[in-house]
């Protein structure tokens, strides 16, 4: 009965409310689903944005670090070889009087019969020729024979006085000559003494060397892997953080889709109530009209 159909308003008017609805909700589902996807989108580009933005910086951590450690190897290698070099050139200015020193000592134990019997009758028959020790000895014993002569005397006194003269300022020039040679020895330990001084701290220092070189690789390895938790921690943290925010969002969009939805809902039922408050009143209009034709009717009759 489509005339009562339009009586109480459910034609036209409740059919435009429904389908406007239905237009609204579905621009609303659109809107929620195009924020969605858009959202997804933004947030699979962060998602691989930090992944790769972490990933570079662990790259690049890894990368630096055995750079930092061939630094820091030649330059510990490079002030050992110099602390090397230094103690050598040191020494070799050194080792001339050092091997100088060895060889008196050597012949001083020589003269002393510390190395046999031949070896002290080759020191004693082969003492150095001096020449100023001949000419000494030479003028010496003229004196010695001017005297004897002076007296008138020069049988065999003269000559026996001659050779032990000769024989003391020789024993006396043996002695002399051990002395030096003991100097000599004695000064070629000094210098030894020097040069394994020398050795002695150009090791501790390398190897004072090595152990800050042990330290500080120590300690890169460390920073290295310092550096890479807080990377890892840190990614995790942004990850976490961006997956909440994203859950959020999504609960945010759908909540308000569903409130949107709903307020649609009421604005179109409270639209149609209104249609068929219209009808009602079209029906009580309806009602006193055929009332006052009945009683015109009845006074027509009568």
């Amino acid at each position: 009965m489509k005339w009562l159909d339009n009586l109480f308003g459910a034609g036209q008017s409740q059919s435009d409310i429904n389908r406007g609805a239905a237009a609204a909700a579905s621009i609303l589902n659109k809107g929620r689903d195009d924020a969605m996807n858009a959202y997804n989108a933004g947030t699979d580009a962060a998602r691989t944005a930090i992944t790769s933005g972490y990933g570079k910086a662990g790259d690049e951590l890894v990368a630096a670090d055995p750079m930092i450690r061939g630094d820091l190897n030649r330059g510990i290698d490079a002030g050992n070889a110099a602390i090397t070099g230094a103690v050598d050139k040191a020494n070799a200015y050194l080792d001339p009087f050092y091997q100088s020193g060895l060889k008196a000592q050597a012949r001083y134990d020589d003269g002393l019969g510390l190395n046999g019997q031949s070896a002290t009758d080759a020191f004693y028959g082969g003492m150095p020729a001096d020449p100023s020790i001949a000419y000494r000895d030479e003028l010496a014993n003229k004196q010695i024979a001017q005297q004897f002569a002076a007296t008138g005397n020069l049988g065999g006194r003269a000559g026996l006085a001659i050779s032990r003269a000769s024989l003391e300022r020789r024993n006396g020039d043996t002695q002399a000559y051990l002395d030096r040679l003991e100097q000599a020895g004695a000064r070629g330990a000094q210098y030894g003494a020097q040069m394994g001084s020398n050795a002695m701290t150009g090791g501790q220092i390398r190897s004072q060397n090595e152990v800050a070189r042990g330290s500080a690789l120590a300690g890169i390895g460390e920073r290295l892997a310092g550096r890479k938790s807080d990377l890892a921690t840190g990614q995790a943290g942004l990850m976490a953080g961006l997956e909440q925010g994203y859950g959020s969002k999504q609960a945010d969009l759908i909540y308000g889709n569903a409130q949107q939805l709903g307020a649609n809902e009421i604005n179109r039922s409270n639209a149609v109530a209104a249609t068929r408050g219209v009808g009602m009143k079209n029906l009580v209009s309806l009602a006193g009209t055929a009332i006052q034709g009945a009683a015109l009717y009845n006074n027509w009759k009568s």
